[in-house]
């Protein structure tokens, strides 16, 4: 379950952290963990595409998730 906003985990990390915090303190924390686990994610396929000639798939999924993340569309929270 990796903490990404529109996967289970990160559904799961917002209800979380919404009964803790505001919505506005939720929404930007919940963007940081998408961020940094869809790097993580993108550098584990990219050691796996250069050590071990695998992972292409995964590694374009990344950078397809990556894509969607810096347009903003698909990880905002709807309005």
């Amino acid at each position: 379950l990796l903490p990404i906003r529109t996967f289970d985990g990160g559904r799961m990390l917002e209800c979380a952290l919404l009964s803790f915090t505001s919505p506005q303190k939720t929404n930007s924390i919940l963007r940081g963990c998408t961020f940094l686990f869809l790097w993580l994610l993108w550098a584990f396929s990219a050691y796996l595409m250069i050590k071990i000639a695998d992972g292409i798939s995964l590694f374009f999924f990344t950078i397809t998730l990556l894509a969607r993340f810096f347009e903003g569309k698909t990880f905002q929270k709807a309005k």
